[in-house]
């Protein structure tokens, strides 16, 4: 019988380079999500809908790398279609991810990004 070992919910901002970690904290975590103009609540986390503008496939694939060092609990999924059609950034987890993430863009989007369903603030 095989043990599931569950990853805690802990993120160790040490694990990004430390050449990197400032610029992740201060300039491609609020960049990024204040860039997102659609927000898909999921149910173990969020989808972040982005216009295809230049350089914004790469932007998102530097953020999932960093993250997934100092936050191995997320999942990532990009999500690139044909067209004009927005790109897509899912990330999940399990129970209590939802929480930390809508914590996370309240604090970093102002104003806040409209969430699917909810009776906030649009991003614009």
């Amino acid at each position: 019988m095989t043990q599931r070992i569950e990853t805690p919910i802990a993120c160790d901002l040490t694990q990004i380079p430390a050449a990197e970690r400032m610029d992740h904290i201060e300039n491609q975590l609020p960049t990024l999500f204040r860039a997102a103009t659609e927000m898909k609540e999921l149910d173990t986390g969020y989808a972040l809908g982005f216009n295809k503008t230049a350089g914004i496939i790469p932007q998102i694939a530097q953020f999932v790398d960093n993250e997934r060092l100092c936050c191995p609990f997320f999942s990532f999924v990009i999500d690139i279609t044909p067209g004009d059609a927005p790109v897509w950034l899912r990330i999940t987890g399990p129970d209590g991810v939802k929480e930390l993430l809508g914590g996370m863009f309240a604090y970093l989007t102002n104003p806040p990004i409209l969430i699917a369903g909810s009776h906030t603030s649009s991003h614009q």
